[in-house]
């Protein structure tokens, strides 16, 4: 279904978009870098943008889920 792969790509790119700017207001860069939570987005990310590759990453459905909770739980 290619209007849910772009729905993929769209949440990728806004999770990417958080990193960064998280990555920038940081004052210890490299601590936030290697920080876990910021390596379970960069896994998030990466299964999101994986229809841009032709390829779904579906065994990182449960880290995909578990960012997007954890979004939430940011925003409430």
């Amino acid at each position: 279904m290619p209007a849910l792969e772009w729905i993929d790509v769209l949440f990728g790119l806004l999770i990417l978009a958080d990193v960064v700017a998280r990555i920038i207001v940081s004052r210890r860069r490299v601590r936030e870098l290697l920080h876990p939570v910021t390596l379970a987005d960069a896994g998030a990310i990466i299964s999101f943008l994986a229809p841009l590759a032709g390829e779904g990453a579906g065994f990182l459905c449960i880290l995909r889920t578990l960012r997007l909770l954890h979004t939430y739980k940011l925003v409430a």
